[in-house]
């Protein structure tokens, strides 16, 4: 996962554009008293424009701890030339505000949190379109075999009527009706452009 650095250079208020920044970065150690690794050495960040610089860490990973420095070079005075920062604050806040955090404590209707701690693992009760369409695993699987009906099951071209028949798993009740229309609308079974639920 890359991560991209942003830094904006100026020199007594004035963006500095031009300049050679370099970038080093320190992975923090989960115990204290063991150094930071120094991942990244002294690498040039890439110009933007407008005094403007990036660098692209490619090697990050959001559940690691980083601080880095960025010298803007010997051309800015002191207090322009360092800039500094880091992510460990991140990881630990989403840990242990976010992850970590008890679920009643999130139940504002409609929220984002809300829908997260609805969300089962077996998915007994599915929404469709909004909350006053709900099914259970049961309605689900008899909507699914009606559907393969329609691919699998008997079908056939009523010229006499000029309709399509789609019939139930005893191949003699009708399933569906559709009335076959050509290119004017007309009833046709030899120019079809068209079929119509009798429901229509």
């Amino acid at each position: 996962m890359k991560k991209i650095i942003t830094v904006h250079y100026t020199n007594a208020g004035i963006p500095q554009p031009g300049i050679l920044p370099h970038i080093d970065i320190y992975e923090l150690n989960s115990n204290p008293a063991v150094p930071a690794t120094h991942v990244v050495a002294t690498q040039p960040l890439d110009e933007i424009g407008g005094g403007w610089y990036r660098y692209d860490f490619a090697t990050y990973s959001p559940a690691k701890n980083y601080v880095f420095t960025i010298d803007g070079g010997m051309t800015l005075s002191d207090c322009d030339r360092y800039k500094y920062g880091g992510n460990e604050s991140y990881v630990e806040d989403i840990a242990t505000t976010v992850l970590d955090e008890p679920i009643l404590n999130h139940t504002t209707t409609g929220s984002v949190a809300d829908t997260i701690t609805k969300i089962k693992a077996d998915t007994t009760t599915l929404m469709l379109n909004d909350a006053t369409m709900l099914i259970n695993d049961a309605t689900m699987a008899a909507l699914l075999n009606t559907m393969l009906k329609y691919q699998r099951n008997r079908t056939r071209i009523d010229a006499a009527n000029a309709q399509m028949i789609i019939y139930d798993d005893d191949c003699s009740t009708p399933l569906t009706i559709f009335d076959l229309r050509d290119l004017r609308g007309m009833p046709s079974v030899a120019e079809v452009c068209e079929r119509i639920p009798q429901n229509c």
